[in-house]
């Protein structure tokens, strides 16, 4: 009994028959004609047109006809819990094993069409669920830096734009970019192997960058990212104040420091520039000081301070004649109040003159050390 061995689906005078599992399938006027492309596991029968040998089909109208009506078998069988979940096992989602065979090529392009247009729920995304075809993105070649980065996330189910990640999503879907991978990391941006995220940015177009420097991805310490708009980063060397926005990167891969270097990372900053840097901000409002209600507050000014100290004490005493240095920079008082430099008494400060209250003897001691 064929339908005992076989499921098998009837629309008009075509026949489908799907076998326990996949195999290379047949096309069938009663007889066999011949094998089907590599991306059918079934086979069909149906009162085909054939040549005198019977090895192959005439080009027709009647088996354009036929082969609509195994499209439409093929779509009703899919209403099969079973069946719809298997479809793309039995039907390979793309062409590359269609050998130029254009009359079953365009049989193939129907069925996935049929699938797309009824949202049929015939796709196994990456986390075991079943969804629609406009609701899935393919992967991209597994050998490329964005399959890498994928393969970093683990079993981490990844939306993006309504759409999930679908090894076995067919060719009308869009296949995973790195734009993709940007949006994705918006959202999610604690990465385990960071190293090959980066290496998968590196392929991004400039158009992208913008949307990549405010990715917080960037490891500055236990528990700490941050993206590149976020302050100045620096790969090494000892100068680094977190309360001012001035972050030293901590050690990672080779395609971590080539993004960061691509992006104007500097190896290293001296405690003058780093001083500009946050003096600059300072001034503006921005930065480490653009809320000056901020609980830190009195930290971004003794680190201001530290980074001025840290600049005289190297013998550079310029900085000091900068009037920001009185109009901008504001001071901690001993009552845990503060106030901008040029309102409080002047003092001497490591040799030179400075703009510091003198209740602060005891405080700037422990800060010179």
């Amino acid at each position: 009994n064929v339908d005992a061995a076989y499921r098998v689906f009837r629309r008009g005078d075509a026949v489908v028959a799907f076998g326990e599992t996949p195999a290379r399938g047949w096309a069938h006027a009663t007889l066999p004609i011949c094998a089907l492309p590599r991306s059918f596991g079934f086979s069909v029968n149906a009162p085909f047109d054939v040549v005198a040998s019977r090895g192959a089909l005439r080009t027709s109208a009647a088996n354009v006809q036929l082969r609509q009506q195994i499209s439409g078998a093929v779509l009703d069988a899919c209403q099969d819990d079973e069946l719809r979940a298997e479809i793309f096992d039995f039907l390979k989602p793309d062409d590359d094993d269609d050998n130029g065979d254009a009359f079953w090529g365009a049989c193939r392009r129907e069925i996935v069409d049929g699938l797309a247009r009824g949202g049929v729920a015939c796709v196994r995304c990456d986390d075991g669920e079943l969804a629609p075809i406009d609701a899935v993105m393919r992967w991209p070649p597994e050998a490329s830096a964005l399959a890498a980065a994928l393969r970093s996330f683990g079993d981490r189910r990844i939306s993006v734009g309504g759409r999930r990640l679908a090894r076995r999503a067919p060719a009308v879907a869009p296949e995973f970019s790195v734009e993709d991978l940007v949006e994705w990391l918006s959202v999610y941006d604690r990465v385990e192997n960071d190293d090959a995220i980066f290496a998968a940015l590196l392929t991004a177009e400039p158009h992208l960058w913008p949307c990549i420097r405010r990715l917080e991805i960037i490891d500055v310490g236990p528990g700490c990212h941050e993206a590149l708009d976020n302050g100045l980063l620096v790969l090494g060397g000892d100068v680094a104040a977190p309360a001012l926005n001035i972050f030293r990167v901590t050690d990672g891969g080779p395609a971590r420091r080539k993004f960061l270097e691509r992006h104007g990372v500097p190896a290293t900053i001296s405690v003058k520039d780093a001083y500009a840097y946050a003096l600059d901000a300072a001034a503006r409002g921005d930065g480490a000081f653009t809320d000056a209600a901020d609980e830190s507050y009195d930290e971004r000014w003794w680190a201001l301070l530290d980074l001025l100290r840290r600049a005289v004490a190297a013998g550079d005493s310029s900085l000091l004649e900068d009037p920001r240095a009185s109009t901008v920079i504001r001071v901690p008082l001993v009552e845990g109040e503060a106030a901008l430099a040029g309102d409080v008494n002047q003092a001497t400060f490591l040799g030179a003159p400075a703009f510091l209250p003198p209740d602060l003897d005891a405080a700037i001691g422990a800060l010179v050390g």
